[in-house]
């Protein structure tokens, strides 16, 4: 069979390059060309995706990344009527069973991620992290992150062993995607985090390789695995070079 990509295909691929790209080139190119392959792989494999929610469509979800593939049959050609990011509905990030468990990946990204901050932060006496299982009671709902860090300051008055509930939000959170996450709810977490008083949120991407980084007074910043992660001005004086942290 072959392959034919609609207009308005064409301009969904030109506003993903165009967004990638100004954040990471790399991340860009990456991207496309996955999204491309999976687009002609349906060329041999025509009945790979599952039936689409529109009739007479199917949907191809491209593996690592967070966009779906519309497609229609017609005799000996595949036409991709659209090419969707995961925000624009509750596509998952990548094609799971729902309420997916963290994968080996998910767990090793937290493990190092929580040994470079965590050390930093006690030999620079800062403050402490904490693991995923902490409940921050604050807003309409506990907030459960990744990880958290509370600085120094903010801890004065507590027990010294801290056996109690955490009613405060904390400076960071760090969120990082799982399978059955979409853009859209990840959005939404992050903006819970900062509307309860969190200063900065950092969402990991696995399968993009990236970090994206929040903070309540400025606009979000995309860093590739070529990059460092700083936490200035909330982790004062932090910084990881991102490879460190993803599978490799």
């Amino acid at each position: 069979m072959n392959l034919r990509l609609s207009e308005e295909a064409r301009d969904d691929l030109r506003a993903i390059y165009n967004y990638l790209s100004e954040r990471s080139p790399q991340s860009a190119d990456r991207v496309v060309g996955t999204i491309l392959k999976a687009a002609n792989g349906l060329t041999v494999f025509p009945l790979m995706g599952r039936q689409g929610e529109v009739e007479g469509t199917r949907e191809r979800v491209v593996a690592r990344y967070p966009y779906i593939i519309i497609y229609v049959l017609e005799e000996d050609m595949v036409v991709v009527a659209r090419i969707l990011h995961g925000a624009l509905d509750t596509v998952p990030l990548v094609e799971s069973e729902p309420a997916a468990m963290p994968t080996l990946g998910h767990g090793l990204i937290a493990s190092r991620l929580q040994r470079a901050l965590g050390d930093f932060v006690e030999e620079q006496w800062l403050g402490y992290v904490f693991s995923a299982q902490t409940s921050f009671r604050v807003g309409a709902e506990p907030k459960e992150p990744d990880l958290a860090y509370v600085s120094k300051g903010r801890l004065s008055g507590l027990p010294a062993d801290l056996d109690v509930d955490a009613d405060f939000a904390p400076d960071l959170a760090v969120e990082i995607a799982s399978r059955s996450d979409t853009l859209a709810t990840i959005s939404r977490k992050v903006r819970a985090y900062i509307d309860v008083g969190v200063q900065a949120v950092w969402v990991v991407n696995p399968w993009l390789r990236t970090v994206e980084v929040y903070r309540a007074d400025g606009q979000p910043v995309l860093l590739s695995e070529s990059e460092s992660l700083r936490g200035d001005p909330v982790v004062p004086g932090f910084s990881v070079d991102l490879a460190r942290i993803f599978p490799s």
